[in-house]
């Protein structure tokens, strides 16, 4: 059964046994498409979300029945939209932990129950899913509410959250009726706040909901191929953004804290396909293509090292390769069987196409930027779980900065590769080509 855990200090999950299945003839339970009363219920609890956050009054967002009801669905029908919309729920009525648990509760679902979790294969395939996911990243529902979300109460200023933050910072303009509190004050107040384990678990909170999204991306990728997997990247830029504010303040009153692994991250880490995937990460890491190059350089000389028969070696010295090159040189290094064949259509009144021979001659240096990159910083990895967040952060770098450029994509198989042993290695390389 579904246990329902009010007390949000204890170390449990809000949906606990959410992975169990239902029953030995239905895991998964019911169809929630094949129930009007479910039909109507989703429809209701979906039209009460705001299309607007500018416009969303949290006081008088009613959640705690709809929560409710949600649960005893979820005891019924195993199904991704009730938990999505828990989670939905559990933000916009400003409740950190309970969004943090709905996300987790998602992604052990999955792992668990791929076969039969609704909505199943036969009614939509992994797209369907990958779309209610995705929606995890939509502003209004989720981003802007978590940015709003209290992470302390201070007894001076009052619910602070990373707005607070960004508009004390400059970063944010306030909002009309909102008074902005200058930065160094609201630094102080956490720099007092207490408990301080309050922080600590806050960071664990934050480090479960990227191993949670990055869990979910790679299971899409295992069982679906890149194209299905939802792609979250608002989401988790600002649950670092979050975790660095609140690491840096923890590891300013304890340094000893802010080393240690949060212990609820890595529970999730160990049923994740790839174990290391989301080893803690700070942001900007990688700002700069010198940076990116330093970064691949780096994860390179630990595989030479650690792992030399890993593969993702030589995935990772591809990407390392394709740094700063055109489209012309990638085709010609990547898809070079391509090359004759590709053309770039032209649409209009009088449709034409420009060839590869004619990119190809357009592909000439306009002269390099003027790189001030001296000071670009230099990497150094000890051990599996650094070189995969080092490369994770390359990723981000390149999908925000150049996402024409295929070493993101090199470099996120690279990293689907770098927990399996030589016979899942066999079963990799021995596939068959795609239909």
């Amino acid at each position: 059964m579904l246990q329902w855990h009010p007390n949000r200090q204890a170390k449990m999950a809000v949906y606990a046994g959410i992975e169990k299945e239902i029953s030995a003839d239905a895991p998964c339970g019911p169809d929630p498409d094949t129930d009007s009363d479910a039909q109507n219920f989703l429809t209701v609890a979906e039209g009460q979300l705001p299309a607007s956050y500018r416009s969303f009054n949290r006081k008088s967002f009613e959640s705690k029945q709809t929560l409710a009801d949600l649960r005893a669905h979820l005891e019924k029908s195993r199904d991704l939209r009730y938990l999505i919309l828990a989670a939905k729920y559990h933000i916009l009525s400003d409740d950190l932990p309970g969004f943090v648990d709905a996300i987790a509760a998602t992604n052990a679902l999955l792992l668990a129950q791929w076969d039969y979790c609704h909505p199943t294969e036969a009614a939509g395939g992994a797209e369907l899913r990958s779309a209610f996911l995705k929606s995890l990243d939509d502003l209004p529902t989720v981003v802007l509410p978590l940015q709003s979300a209290t992470l302390i109460n201070d007894k001076r200023l009052g619910a602070l959250s990373m707005r607070s933050v960004l508009v004390g910072e400059g970063k944010l303009p306030p909002r009309e009726g909102e008074t902005a509190v200058d930065s160094s004050s609201i630094k102080d107040a956490f720099v007092r706040f207490e408990p301080l384990q309050h922080l600590v678990d806050l960071t664990a909170h934050l480090e479960t909901i990227l191993a949670s999204l990055d869990s979910l991306r790679q299971l899409f990728i295992d069982k679906a191929g890149h194209e299905a997997a939802p792609q979250f990247e608002q989401l988790p830029d600002l649950v670092r953004t979050i975790r660095a504010y609140v690491g840096a303040i923890v590891a300013t009153r304890e340094p000893g804290l802010a080393s240690a692994q949060p212990a609820e991250a890595d529970e999730v880490r160990e049923t994740a396909a790839a174990p290391s995937a989301s080893a803690p990460l700070t942001p900007s890491d990688v700002a700069s293509v010198k940076e990116a190059s330093n970064a691949l350089a780096a994860v390179l000389i630990y595989y030479a090292g650690k792992e030399p028969s890993s593969p993702a070696r030589l995935l990772l010295k591809q990407a390392h390769q394709l740094v700063g090159k055109s489209f012309v040189e990638v085709m010609k290094i990547l898809a070079p069987g391509l090359v004759d064949k590709a053309k770039i259509q032209i649409s209009g009144t009088m449709p034409f196409a420009l060839n590869f021979a004619q990119l190809s001659a357009l592909a000439v240096e306009e002269g390099k930027p003027d790189e001030t990159e001296a000071q670009a910083r230099t990497y150094s990895v000890a051990t599996r779980g650094e070189a995969t967040a080092l490369m994770r952060q390359i990723e981000i770098f390149y999908n925000n900065i150049e996402p024409s450029s295929p070493i993101p994509m090199l470099i996120e198989k690279a990293r689907s590769l770098v927990a399996k042993d030589f016979n899942a290695l066999l079963s990799e390389i021995s596939r068959k080509d795609e239909k």
